[in-house]
C-alpha cells in the first residue's frame, strides 16, 4: 500500500514509513466508503463467540508484528495522498475495515474474515513493488498471518486435500476361481 505522494512509480524510501499527519478535524477530510461498508453485510449472521475471539487474536497479532508500521495497513489509503490507488485497487481493504466487520459480526463464517485479510495483503502486492519497504513487509506479514490462521484449524478446505501425499493403493485384479476356469 502506498500511503504518500509518491508517484506510481514502484519505489519507496524507508524515510516515507512515517505516519501521515492526522487532520485537523474528523471533519476535515471527507471519509472514503468501499463497497460493502455502509453496515451489516448479514444482518443478524450467526457468529459463535470462539470464531470472532479467535479471530481478534489472529488480527491483534498481526497488528503487533507491525509495530510501528500498523497504521500502513489498519487505515484505509487516502486517495489525495494517493490518487491513483483507486484506480489501481477495484477492491481495497485494510485491517481497521476487517476488525469493524468482526466486531460488527459482519462476517458469517471464518473464511469471510480470513478472505478480507488476504485481500489486504492481495492489495498491497499489486500495488507496491514487491522490493519496496512496504512490499517486503506485506509480504512478511502475510506469511505470518497465514501461519497463525493455519494454527486455528477454520481454514483446512484451503488446505491440501485429505489425501495429498498418500499414494493410490496398487490395484491388484481378484484371484482367480479354483480350478482354472
Amino acid at each position: 500500500r502506498r500511503t504518500g505522494g509518491e508517484t506510481s512509480e514502484k519505489t519507496r524510501s524507508t524515510s516515507s514509513l512515517s505516519p501521515p499527519s492526522p487532520p485537523l478535524s474528523p471533519f476535515s477530510q471527507a471519509p472514503i466508503r468501499h463497497a460493502g461498508d455502509g453496515g451489516p453485510a448479514r444482518p443478524g449472521a450467526p457468529m459463535h463467540p470462539e470464531f470472532k475471539a479467535k479471530c481478534l487474536e489472529v488480527l491483534r497479532s498481526v497488528q503487533q508484528a507491525l509495530g510501528v508500521n500498523a497504521w500502513i495497513f489498519t487505515q484505509p489509503v487516502d486517495a489525495t495522498r494517493v490518487p491513483d490507488y483507486y484506480t489501481l485497487i477495484t477492491s481495497p481493504m485494510d485491517l481497521g475495515t476487517v476488525q469493524r466487520r468482526l466486531e460488527g459480526g459482519e462476517y458469517a463464517v471464518p473464511t469471510e474474515f480470513a478472505d478480507d485479510v488476504r485481500l489486504v495483503w492481495a492489495n498491497c502486492a499489486a500495488y507496491n513493488a514487491r522490493e519496496s519497504d512496504v512490499g517486503r513487509l506485506g509480504v512478511r506479514i502475510a506469511a505470518q498471518f497465514e501461519r497463525l490462521w493455519g494454527a486455528t484449524g477454520y481454514d483446512r478446505a484451503r488446505g491440501r486435500r485429505a489425501n495429498a501425499g498418500v499414494a493410490a493403493a496398487k490395484y491388484e485384479p481378484p484371484p482367480l476361481p479354483a480350478g482354472g476356469g
